[in-house]
């Protein structure tokens, strides 16, 4: 019998707790029971210009809050024989994931009345707020046999978004705003394995493992609801915002019977529906081998085959009381392909092992589903050759742990993603015609005084990258002057977002045993180069170099197996984003969190 405790407390009024409890029912059937729950208050402020003329904020921003629980239940009638069973269940809301801040208006949100905001403000007019529930049943059984072991694995997991309520402009102007109180992601997996064990032909040098996979999904929203506000969307091709607004859209609403009042919407507003859902059924076909034909040399070889269908089974746009007032029937795709890798090992002494993997990746096409006036187009398929060589040792009486790595990826029709509603939609996928990745990478520990100080430790890490688009002609991006969406740009030779050129940690620890237990003290750092957000690298969507301090200092009370931990998280309350997108209206920022603090308390028990 064994069983957990653990809770937090901290800053912006946070709170976790998370509970386990393992049971035994004889000697072939055990259970256990976890629960987890957290809750933080939102770290934005809600701002309110009393000179908008838009409307006022009605509404506070929302805590994000987490709660769930799982049951696992393992039955093992016999040795060669065990079946796992799991069941969990998780319910989220919260405010931050969709909270929008612009950091800088276009010249289209200027007109509309969109206004930046400081640091850790938002001065949207339509509440973010999400809440999803994840739901999931899962099982494995495995079968010990005679030269192999077997393994059926099935997954049910049902991921519902009940309402997202998302401020497109991302501010007190009142112009678009999305809402959905249905999107679904449902999905359904099974798996069987056949795997090596150490009663097959050549287990003393053969590994191998094959099997079957198949994936069913469907997924997408039902309906998407956008809501173009009164005052703010001019219809004529030849208005002030200079046609901003296709022509399309006003001939959807000429189809629905909505009056246009001059250049301008009737002061009721607009509200289009969307519906798009995607059913996937994904085949699979997979073998690896591990060969290891001397003491000190290796071969992995191996490789996949995948078929997927992709079917957008609904698709279409209406206004209330019209749904689907126009179908789109796009036809179902068939994609397959094979990738194969190939690994060579080599050992030198005990403690050391280099290595050379080459590889080959697939990511499927998809449509894309929001899509307001044009058909849903395809993104074609991704594919990635990988090439890695690297060495893993220990030196110095293993007192010293080494990863290091030089790597390169080759990728042709990179996904890459942008957001716009004047393009036909909102979110919205593209391909890049080709891209590369590549640089080194280490992580060490270290005890550097096993003999003197065996509780001293140091972890440090670097990654030194060069992502970029070898080739992005006819790239989808946005006039920085005056915010109109571009499709005929060219992003060759840009940075791949979300890449830092020099990345890196260090961490320092120090465990001190004491009569009843011990105490142990760290502190860590890391550092990243300046990363952009978006395809086009402009510097408004960008985060430069930082670096955050985090340490932690905990005391363990070994009689009872009880810890309290005093943690800080950027003790330098260093201020830096962590995501941005570049609108039609403009540039949002979301910034990461400010200094957090806390303590946590974690209890073991056994009995």
């Amino acid at each position: 019998n064994e069983a957990s405790i653990d809770a937090e407390r901290g800053n912006f009024q946070s709170r976790k707790a998370k509970a386990y409890i393992n049971l035994p029912f004889g000697d072939s059937l055990a259970a256990n029971v976890s629960g987890i729950y957290s809750s933080r208050a939102n770290y934005y402020d809600l701002v309110d210009d009393p000179n908008d003329l838009q409307p006022r904020q009605t509404f506070s921003l929302a805590d994000d809050v987490t709660k769930g629980g799982r049951v696992k239940v393992l039955w093992q009638p016999w040795s060669e024989f065990k079946l796992e069973l799991a069941a969990y269940s998780l319910h989220q809301t919260g405010s931050t994931g969709v909270l929008a801040a612009v950091k800088e208006p276009s010249l289209i949100g200027t007109f509309f009345g969109v206004r930046a905001v400081g640091d850790y403000q938002t001065n949207v007019n339509t509440e973010p707020l999400s809440e999803v529930d994840n739901d999931a049943v899962y099982g494995t059984a495995t079968w010990n046999l005679d030269g192999f072991e077997t393994k059926l694995l099935y997954g049910r997991q049902s991921i519902i978004t009940r309402n997202i309520q998302y401020d497109f402009d991302g501010s007190q102007a009142d112009v678009v705003a999305f809402t959905t109180r249905n999107a679904p992601n449902r999905l359904q997996t099974a798996e069987l394995q056949l795997v090596s064990n150490e009663t097959g032909w050549g287990a003393d040098w053969l590994d191998w493992a094959t099997g079957v996979y198949y994936l069913h999904q469907e997924a997408g929203y039902d309906p998407l609801d956008v809501k173009v506000a009164p005052r703010s969307v001019n219809l004529t091709p030849d208005g002030p915002v200079l046609g901003a607004v296709p022509p399309q859209l006003a001939n959807l609403l000429n189809l629905a019977g909505i009056p246009v009042v001059g250049p301008l919407i009737d002061t009721a507003g607009v509200r289009v529906l969307i519906n798009g859902l995607l059913e996937t059924n994904s085949y699979s076909a997979y073998l690896q081998t591990t060969a290891n034909f001397t003491d000190w040399f290796g071969v992995t070889a191996g490789g996949r085959y995948t078929r997927e269908d992709r079917f957008l089974f609904a698709s279409d746009v209406g206004v209330p009381g019209q749904e689907g007032l126009i179908r789109y029937n796009q036809p179902k795709v068939v994609q397959n392909n094979f990738s194969p890798k190939l690994s060579l090992n080599f050992r030198v002494g005990e403690d050391t092992l280099a290595y050379a993997i080459w590889t080959q990746g697939f990511k499927s096409g998809s449509y894309n589903i929001v899509s307001i006036y044009t058909p849903p187009d395809y993104v074609d398929p991704e594919k990635a050759t990988a090439y890695e060589i690297g060495l893993k040792t220990l030196m110095f009486d293993r007192a010293l742990q080494l990863n290091a790595a030089i790597f390169r990826t080759d990728i042709d029709n990179l996904q890459e993603q942008y957001v716009s509603l004047l393009a036909g939609g909102a979110v919205r996928v593209e391909n890049a015609a080709s891209a590369r990745s590549q640089g080194a990478e280490f992580d060490v520990v270290w005890t550097p005084l096993p003999n003197i100080n065996p509780g001293f430790a140091v972890t440090a890490g670097a990654t030194v990258l060069d992502a970029t688009y070898t080739s992005y002609p006819n790239a989808s991006g946005f006039d920085e002057s005056t915010g109109l969406i571009s499709q005929n740009l060219d992003f060759t030779d840009n940075e791949i977002p979300r890449a830092p050129k020099v990345s890196g940690n260090l961490a320092l620890s120090q465990t001190i045993e004491t009569a009843s237990g011990s105490v142990e003290a760290s502190v860590d750092t890391y550092y990243s180069d300046r990363v952009y957000f978006t395809n086009q690298n402009t510097e408004v969507a960008s985060q430069g170099a930082y670096q955050l301090f985090n340490a932690r200092l905990s005391w363990l009370y070994a009689p009872w197996d009880l810890r309290v931990t005093l943690f800080g998280q950027n003790l330098s309350d260093k201020t830096y984003a962590n995501t941005s997108s570049t609108l039609d209206f403009g540039t949002t920022l979301t910034l990461a969190l400010p200094r957090t603090y806390g303590l946590r308390l974690q209890w073991d028990l056994g009995w």
